[in-house]
């Protein structure tokens, strides 16, 4: 019995020591997989923490600007970094607050990609996800996408894997160029720009009147310099009493001067003819515009010199003539203020509405004003109104894009005013020269103010909106 007893103890002896020993090969081996999950893991870490640290550097490598032409906006990327890159999407907020995603989910027939290589060479992208190879660019541009709105802020989002980085892009930045007019101007200079027939044919005209002249020279626009064409004799000084307007579904050039309001084409050989009597100047400020309406097309005429403006209808719906001799004239007056034109009085026109700045008659104080054509080409005052309080008092030109108004005032300052919501907004362009004088000398085409200097000079400038 003794044996057999020792006998299970040493059996039981054998036992345990195969358990502690398989528990302690588990131990090793749950020690060996945890050790190796650690340091995959710390390697990851390590991986991650370093892609991490490179996602400023990644930033800093690329290079981004937008730019909008009409109503298309193309972002630009260019990168310096040393590995390839993922272009993703983008981003964009827009003046509306509205928000515009494109990437690999959110692309459209109306997104189209151009990558460039170092060595000139393009080829097309067909969506998101797109490769940048150090040394490359790409050009994204969507179509359509910025009609009537503005970006304000814009991001590319790049990948470094597993890092995704937003890089600001910038505005592009284009510097005011310089042209030069075939003849100095002085004060009191006035333009027009827009679709014009020269002869017959069909251009972009822009058309100036220097001041302290009796001529207008008719320039085409249609590429990327400005060619001076021709002269018309306009047998009167454009001293601030003078102005012009042109009507681009009649062909017609007006001319507004203290003896009455004038008509004829840009033909070469045509002549002026006397249009009406009644809407004539009648002194400094005096301005005129086209406004076009369901009604038919009118004449507006600020007289200039006080409170007097004038309106002629020129056609009817049907393109028929009216008796233009017959003028419709009034009072500025809106908001309960009779307002007066002055010296540094200029308007601009869009559709049936002109805008302008005008005076409070009582203080002097300068307002932004506007005549609707079709509430008031009867000449009713309900065709006027105020649409804001103006910045300053002393502006040397107006354009009108839509509902948004641009002013140039002396020294250089520009403005934008939302004409919807009354918002006045500065604009920091700085320009190489100070305006100065009077005169309504600024007129906008795609994303460009265009403004004749004056001021005894001859400059013409093209000024990045």
């Amino acid at each position: 019995m003794a044996q057999r007893g020792a006998g299970r103890r040493a059996v039981g002896t054998l036992v345990g020591a195969a358990i502690a020993a398989l528990i302690l090969l588990m131990v090793i081996g749950v020690f060996m997989v945890l050790s190796g999950f650690l340091s995959n893991y710390s390697k990851m870490v390590t991986r991650l923490s370093k892609e991490r640290a490179q996602s400023p550097v990644i930033a800093s490598a690329v290079d981004a600007v937008w730019s909008v032409s009409g109503s298309d906006i193309t972002v630009q990327l260019e990168s310096r970094y040393s590995r390839t890159i993922l272009l993703t999407g983008v981003a964009i907020l827009w003046s509306d607050s509205s928000l515009t995603i494109v990437d690999r989910w959110n692309s459209t027939s109306n997104v189209d990609i151009v990558v460039e290589t170092p060595d000139g060479n393009t080829y097309t992208v067909q969506g998101f996800p797109v490769g940048i190879g150090p040394g490359y660019r790409v050009n994204v541009t969507l179509t359509g996408y910025a009609s009537g709105r503005q970006p304000v802020t814009v991001q590319p989002i790049v990948s470094g894997s597993p890092s995704v980085i937003a890089v600001p892009a910038a505005a592009a930045s284009r510097s005011p160029a310089l042209f030069l007019l075939n003849t100095t101007a002085l004060d009191c200079t006035v333009t027009w720009l827009g679709g014009a027939t020269v002869n017959g044919a069909p251009i972009t005209a822009l058309i100036v009147a220097p001041g302290g002249s009796a001529r207008i020279d008719i320039y085409n626009a249609s590429g990327a310099a400005v060619e001076y064409l021709y002269s018309i004799d306009a047998y009167t000084v454009f001293n601030c009493s003078a102005d012009i307007a042109y009507d681009t579904a009649t062909q017609a050039l007006y001319l507004v001067n203290t003896s009455g309001v004038y008509q004829r084409t840009l033909d070469q050989a045509d002549q002026w003819q006397l249009l009406n009597t009644d809407c004539a100047a009648q002194g400094p400020g005096a301005r005129a515009e086209v406004l076009a309406t369901a009604n038919g097309r009118y004449l507006l005429v600020i007289r200039g010199g006080g409170s007097s403006y004038c309106i002629i209808q020129l056609d009817t719906p049907g393109g028929q003539r009216r008796n233009t001799q017959l003028g419709i004239t009034g009072t500025m007056t809106a908001g309960g203020r009779t307002l007066e034109a002055g010296s540094y009085t200029v308007s601009a026109a869009c559709g049936d509405t002109a805008y302008i700045l005008l005076y409070d008659a009582e203080n002097n104080e300068p307002y932004i004003a506007s005549f609707n054509a079709t509430k008031g080409a009867t000449g009713a005052s309900t065709g006027w109104a105020i649409v804001a309080r103006a910045p300053s008092r002393y502006s040397t030109g107006m354009a009108c894009t839509g509902t948004e108004l641009w002013i140039l005032y002396e020294r250089g300052s520009i403005y934008t005013v939302d004409t919807e919501i009354a918002a006045i907004s500065y604009v920091p362009v700085e320009l190489p020269f100070y305006p100065w004088g009077p005169g309504d000398r600024l007129e906008y085409t795609d994303n460009t103010l265009v403004f004749a200097r004056g001021d005894g000079t001859a400059e013409l400038w093209l000024i990045p909106a």
